[in-house]
Order: structure tokens, then sequence, then C-alpha cells
């Protein structure tokens, strides 16, 4: 078994969006059943906070620039993408530093890039995430990166 544990930090682009005085805390599953619907209910500068436990399935940030973390850490909460065939985490759509993915274990995703997280043409914040179990056919099992 390979445990790839990443704290990054990627900036390849200027100018920040910065978090409103007005930010929302969105916890799930108190407010939302899933953490797709905590990030669709979410609003740049908003934070969707994961209650300990495994869920099972994918997300995409949807060009938010919001903050998704787990309330417990890696070692309690975990995103399980096994069964979908793609990515467990997709960031694609310009989401800018503000957006960040912390404290989780990301597993189970299988995908041609990125089994683990896609980013194209976005600048995420990876912090304290552990990535495990994860494929990617043609690169990058953990973390795949692209910019055009």
């Amino acid at each position: 078994m390979r445990v790839i544990h990443v704290c990054l930090t990627m900036f390849f682009g200027a100018g920040l969006v910065h978090a409103s005085a007005m930010a929302a805390t969105i916890n799930v599953p108190a407010n939302q059943p899933t953490i797709q619907a905590g990030i669709n209910a979410a609003v740049n500068g908003d934070e969707v906070v994961i209650a300990p436990g495994t869920y099972f399935e994918v997300i995409n940030f949807n060009g938010k620039n919001i903050t998704v973390r787990s309330s417990g850490g890696p070692d309690v909460t975990t995103i399980d993408g096994s069964g979908y065939g793609t990515s467990v985490v997709t960031c694609n759509s310009g989401e800018l530093p503000d957006a960040v993915l912390e404290g989780l274990t990301i597993t189970g995703g299988s995908a041609v890039n990125g089994g683990g997280m896609y980013i194209e043409d976005s600048w995420t914040t990876i912090r304290n995430c552990t990535f495990l179990n994860n494929a990617g056919s043609n690169g990058g099992g953990a973390v795949f990166t692209e910019s055009y």
C-alpha cells in the first residue's frame, strides 16, 4: 500500500479573491446531506466543514473559491470515490488560491489523469490531505495539474 501525504499550496497565477466578512459555514451532514450539496450551496468565501466519517462521492468545486475541510482531520474524514470511475476531487473552472481543500483523506479515485484530484487551469490550495489508493492511467494517481 502506497500512501502519499500532501501539504501543498499551488500559486500559478496572480490575483486573489478575498473572503467576504459575511462568509457562511455549511456543515456536512448537519446543514447539507453531502459534500457536493454543501459546495453547491456555498458562495465565494464560504467554508464547507465535513464531520468525521466516510463519504462515498466525488466532488467538484465548480469555480467556487471556498474552503472544503474536515472538522477532525484526514485520519477520521475520508472522501471515497470508489465506483465512480473518475477523479475524487475536481477543480477545473478557474478556482484561485482561496479555493482550499484541507484535512481529508482522498481515496478510491480512478481516472486518466488525477485519480485523487484533477486540477486544470486552477490554483487550488491543498493542506494536510492524504491521497491513498488512487490511480491515474496516464498520470497523476494522487494529483494531476494541467494548465493551458
